[in-house]
């Protein structure tokens, strides 16, 4: 069982998205003019990223808020 926020799943699925969302903005700020092609598939990187920590939220919302 995930046990809501609490499991260890979802706390998983957070990190991550949290950690791809960080990585993908600095790895923006320090990109050169030369390869902004790149901006294209870290958009993608920070949509997944996005869509992780929102799966998280929804869950601590639900539980938290809903009881």
């Amino acid at each position: 069982e995930m046990g809501g926020w609490t499991g260890q799943r979802i706390k998983y699925f957070f990190t991550l998205g949290a950690s791809l969302w960080i990585l993908s903005g600095m790895f923006i700020f320090f990109l050169s003019s030369s390869s902004q092609n790149l901006v294209y598939l870290l958009a993608a990187v920070i949509g997944i990223a996005n869509a992780l920590m929102t799966v998280w939220f929804l869950s601590w919302a639900s539980e938290t808020f809903c009881y």
